[in-house]
C-alpha cells in the first residue's frame, strides 16, 4: 500500500517523455506518450472558444452513511458481488441511491461526492516538501512518496470510497435493465493507482490538457480552480474551493466498456492556472480488465 501513491510534477515548461511539441503564443506545450503508464492516452488540447459554464451546479451525493452500510457488508465478504445476488434483495435506501447515482453519472457524467472524510489539511501534508522546481528524473511518474504523512489513511478511505461509487453504479445499472452487469463481480478492493500532482502555475494560464481515463472510474480532488468537465454536452466548471476540499468522480473507458455503453466515459481537462494547485487523485480499476485495445476511441 506504501507504493500506491506516485508524486507527478506538471507544467508547461517540461512534461518528460515527450514524443512532440507545439508553441503558441511564446508556450512549449508538450505532447507524452508512455505506453506503459495509465496516462499513455493523455493529449493536450489548446484552449477554444467555448464558454465554460461556472455557475452549473455539479450534482452531489452524501456517501458516509453509503460506506458505513459497506463496510458492514465487506466484514463478511470482500466480494461486493456477493452482497447482493437478488435485486429484490437490495434494500430500498442502497436501492434509492443506486437508482439516483447511475442516473445522474449516464446523464452528466460527473457528481461531487461529499461526507468522504478527506481534510484538506491531509491532501496539503502529502506534498509538503516534495514540490520539485526542476525535476531531472527521466521519468512521468515520479519516485514513489513514502509512507509517512497520512498516505496510508487517504489510500484505504480513497479506494473504499472509489469500489463504493462503482458498486452503486451496478446496482443502478441492474435495477434499470434487470440485467445484472458482470463487473460487479469484478469491483475489488484493489486494482488502484493514487497520484498526487502538482501544477506549478509557472505559465501563462495557456494550457489545457484534455483526455478520458482508462480505468473504471476516478475520483478527483484538488486545491484551487483549473478542473473542468464536459457534461451534457457543455465544458462545465468543478465546484469550487471554498471551507471543504471537493472531491469530484468521473467515468473511465473501462466503464464504459463494461457496462456495454451504458455509461459514458467522461471527457475533462485541467486549464492550467497562474497559481500553484495540487491534485490528488484515485484511478480505480477493481479487477476488470476490458477486451481489445482502446486506440481506436482515441483515434
Amino acid at each position: 500500500e506504501s507504493n500506491t501513491f506516485a508524486l507527478v510534477n506538471v507544467r508547461a515548461e517540461r512534461c518528460l517523455n515527450v514524443s512532440g511539441g507545439c508553441r503558441r503564443n511564446g508556450t512549449r506545450v508538450q505532447l507524452w506518450d508512455n505506453p506503459g503508464s495509465y496516462h499513455s492516452h493523455w493529449r493536450l488540447a489548446l484552449p477554444s472558444d467555448e464558454q465554460v459554464l461556472d455557475d452549473e451546479v455539479v450534482p452531489q451525493m452524501d456517501f458516509q452513511w453509503i460506506q458505513a452500510w459497506f463496510r458492514e457488508l465487506a466484514g463478511a465478504t470482500a466480494n461486493p458481488g456477493a452482497w447482493f445476488e437478488d435485486s429484490q434483495a437490495i434494500p430500498e435506501a442502497i436501492r434509492a441511491a443506486a437508482l439516483h447515482m447511475s442516473s445522474v453519472m449516464q446523464h452528466c457524467g460527473v457528481m461531487e461526492i461529499t461526507g468522504h472524510g478527506l481534510r484538506q489539511e491531509l491532501v496539503k501534508s502529502c506534498t509538503k516538501g516534495r514540490r520539485l522546481c526542476r525535476c531531472r528524473e527521466d521519468s512521468f511518474i515520479a519516485p514513489h512518496c513514502s509512507s509517512s504523512a497520512g498516505l496510508l489513511e487517504v489510500a484505504r478511505m480513497w479506494v473504499e470510497c472509489a469500489r463504493d461509487v462503482a458498486v452503486l453504479m451496478a446496482l443502478g445499472q441492474w435495477l434499470a435493465t434487470g440485467v445484472r452487469p458482470d463487473f460487479l463481480d469484478k469491483l475489488e478492493h484493489h486494482g488502484h493507482l493514487l497520484a498526487l500532482k502538482h501544477y506549478t502555475g509557472k505559465n501563462d494560464g495557456d494550457l489545457v490538457i484534455t483526455h478520458y481515463d482508462p480505468n473504471l472510474l476516478t475520483l478527483i480532488s484538488y486545491t484551487g480552480p483549473g478542473l473542468e468537465v464536459r457534461s451534457a454536452g457543455a465544458w462545465v466548471a468543478a465546484p469550487p474551493v471554498l471551507w471543504k476540499i471537493p472531491v469530484v468522480c468521473v467515468i473511465g473507458n473501462a466503464m464504459e466498456k463494461a457496462s456495454g455503453g451504458y455509461f459514458k466515459a467522461t471527457l475533462h481537462r485541467v486549464k492550467e492556472q497562474r497559481e500553484a494547485r495540487t491534485s490528488l487523485q484515485c484511478f480505480y480499476r477493481g479487477g476488470v480488465h476490458p477486451h481489445g485495445t482502446l486506440e481506436s476511441d482515441f483515434s
